[in-house]
C-alpha cells in the first residue's frame, strides 16, 4: 500500500467508507509493510475507537453453579473481542498471523481487527523466529494489544475434510483445549475465554 494512500485513509477517521477501506487494507497487509510514519496515526485511531467500544467484564458473568467447578465457569454468547479477561482463545490457522480475507466473519479476523496490526506484527516475529507453520493442537500466547483481554492464546484446530470427525480429530481438538488451559494457568490476571475451535471452514 502506498504511504500516501494509507495516510489518507487514516486521516479520514469517520465510521463510514474510509474506515472500512482501511480495515480491508490492513487485513491483507503484512505489518512489516506498514510505513513507520503510519504507526502513530494507527495508534491514535485505535485508542479513539477503544474508548467507544463496549466491554463485558468476564468475572461479572453468571456462573453455571453456586458451588463446585461450575462456580468458576460461565457460558456466554457474544463478541469475544469485548471481553475483559486474562486471555481469549483465537481459533487460528497455521500461519498464525491472522485471516487475510477482508471482512471475513471468522473469529481470527475479528480478533486481529480489534487488537490492531500490532498483534499481527508480534505473530509475524514469532513465526519468523520459528521458521515453520504452527502445528495443530499447540497454544501460543501473545499480547492482547488493544483488546480488553490482556492476552490472546492462538491454537490451530483439526481440519475435518470429509464427513464426521475421526477419533484422531477428536483427540486433536481435545489437546487444543488442554494446551490452552495449560498455557493460561499462570497468566495474570486469571481467566480464559474460549471461542469454538475448528467449526466453520475447518469443518468440525
Amino acid at each position: 500500500m502506498p504511504l500516501d494512500e494509507l495516510l489518507t485513509l487514516l486521516e479520514a477517521q469517520g465510521p463510514g467508507e474510509p474506515r472500512r477501506r482501511l480495515r480491508e487494507r490492513l487485513t491483507v497487509l503484512s505489518a512489516r509493510a506498514i510505513p513507520p510514519a503510519a504507526w502513530p496515526l494507527l495508534e491514535r485511531l485505535w485508542k479513539e475507537e477503544v474508548a467507544q467500544r463496549p466491554r463485558v467484564v468476564a468475572r461479572e458473568l453468571p456462573r453455571l453453579a453456586a458451588s463446585g467447578w461450575g462456580a468458576r465457569v460461565s457460558t456466554w454468547r457474544g463478541d469475544i473481542t469485548t471481553l475483559e479477561i486474562g486471555a481469549i482463545v483465537n481459533a487460528a490457522n497455521s500461519g498464525l498471523t491472522g485471516c487475510y480475507r477482508p471482512m471475513h466473519p471468522c473469529v481470527d479476523n475479528a480478533i486481529h481487527t480489534a487488537a490492531g496490526p500490532w498483534l499481527r506484527a508480534e505473530c509475524e516475529d514469532l513465526m519468523a523466529m520459528r521458521g515453520r507453520p504452527e502445528p495443530t493442537s499447540t497454544a501460543t500466547v501473545t499480547g492482547g494489544w488493544f483488546l480488553p483481554a490482556k492476552h490472546v492464546v492462538h491454537t490451530v484446530g483439526p481440519i475435518v475434510t470429509h464427513g464426521l470427525p475421526t477419533p484422531h480429530d477428536e483427540a486433536a481438538l481435545r489437546r487444543c483445549y488442554l494446551e490452552c488451559l495449560l498455557a493460561t494457568a499462570q497468566l495474570t490476571p486469571p481467566g480464559v475465554a474460549f471461542c469454538g475451535i475448528s467449526p466453520g471452514v475447518f469443518g468440525y
